[in-house]
């Protein structure tokens, strides 16, 4: 008879956890939509309801959003409020199948892994928890990067070994390049949001956020990693506050 290890509960556990999470997002959206389609948030934490109440209160204004490691175009999206809005919302993104789920509701997506570097063809790990990529279900939503730092690989008890690994091809860019290439008439950016599983920084290196007059950055900064508000002030933004592991950045003016 098959014994489950203690790792192996736990690991189901939180997977059921953040089901019902997610359940909660969208039967609250359901209820709210049908008072203020404007007040449907969708992000972890809500940390888009937190950017909308103390950065860009006023609805009527449309602003130029870019989000690195965008994955579903609703599920946990930083950008789907600000989309549905009327911002411009672009997604950047190197798994194909999350591009494919974005192409398919129209949005502006452009298929890359951004860093601080530039190749084509280079190997980037797809971490998945099943096959289905849809609107309903967490697929590769964690762990997804370059390649697998350690933190991340013992994050949670090693829970990364209960999910399905492979290796794709993708191409490499600096933000920079890819908004300049791609992104005609952008030339400020106010919400810039990086989630790439411990490689904020290096996309951080490939951006001139002073080129862009970037009003509002955040970081997913999982482990607290005071690495980041340290480069963040050495290109002159501080540390405004946190929703959880989400570090948000104002320049220092």
């Amino acid at each position: 008879m098959a014994v489950i290890s203690i790792k192996k509960i736990a690991f189901i556990i939180r997977r059921g956890a953040a089901s019902l999470y997610l359940s909660y997002i969208k039967y609250r959206n359901c209820i709210i939509g049908k008072l203020n389609n404007k007040h449907r948030f969708y992000a972890e934490f809500f940390t888009d309801r937190y950017i909308r109440k103390n950065f860009f209160p006023d609805f009527s204004y449309q602003g130029r959003m870019v989000e690195v490691g965008c994955a579903t175009p609703e599920l946990l999206s930083m950008s789907k409020h600000f989309r549905d809005c009327g911002w411009r919302c672009i997604g950047i993104e190197p798994n194909p199948h999350f591009v494919a789920l974005h192409r398919a509701c129209n949005n502006e997506v452009y298929q890359y892994a951004a860093a601080d570097f530039e190749a084509d063809n280079y190997d980037f790990v797809v971490v998945e928890a099943g096959a289905d990529y849809s609107e309903h279900q967490l697929s590769a939503h964690s762990y997804s990067s370059l390649s697998i730092k350690p933190e991340y690989a013992e994050y949670k008890r090693g829970a990364l070994a209960y999910f399905n690994q492979s290796k794709i091809k993708v191409r490499v860019r600096r933000l920079d390049q890819i908004i300049e290439n791609h992104c005609e008439g952008i030339s400020k950016i106010d919400l810039l949001v990086i989630d790439v599983e411990g490689y904020e920084i290096e996309v951080m290196k490939g951006f001139s956020p002073e080129r862009y007059k970037t009003k509002v950055i955040v970081m997913e900064n999982l482990f607290h990693n005071n690495s980041y508000t340290e480069y963040m002030q050495s290109i002159g933004y501080k540390l405004h506050s946190k929703v959880k592991y989400n570090y948000i950045y104002v320049p220092d003016a």
